[in-house]
């Protein structure tokens, strides 16, 4: 099937132009769209922990709780475990009515605690009032 009336095979010219203005117009648009992207990060303070360390030691008391196991708590220091997490906020408490100084809680884990019972522990130390600064040591 030749629609060409003279026989000849004509060359297909491909403008260019349109598509580098469709081009151009979609630059625009993602970093415009970009500005108003953002990402939320939790801060564990991981980083800031071995350069944080001195300063701690002098002029704070450090409270270190380690999630067991069979998710039984143990405050370091004290010869006081909590059972549950319900248990935690009370002994914490406790301690802060008997120390006077700035008090500053270290959270560490077994490995084999599940990650949503570290963040269930950590949330409710956080929430305690007056409130109290909470970091998560390496084991």
């Amino acid at each position: 099937m030749n629609f060409d009336s003279n026989g000849s095979s004509g060359e297909v010219e491909l403008n260019l132009a349109p598509i580098l203005d469709c081009l151009t117009v979609l630059v625009a648009f993602l970093l415009a769209s970009a500005s108003f992207l953002s990402l939320s990060v939790l801060d564990a303070g991981l980083a800031a922990q071995s350069a944080a360390a001195p300063q701690t030691q002098e002029n704070q008391t450090l409270i270190k709780v380690r999630i067991q196991a069979d998710g039984s708590f143990s405050l370091s220091g004290q010869n006081e475990t909590a059972r549950s997490i319900k248990d935690l906020p009370e002994l914490v408490k406790q301690l802060q009515a008997r120390n006077t100084q700035n008090l500053v809680a270290i959270l560490s884990a077994d490995p084999n605690v599940p990650v949503q019972n570290l963040i269930n522990t950590l949330d409710s130390i956080r929430t305690l009032t007056p409130p109290l600064p909470v970091s998560l040591a390496e084991i």
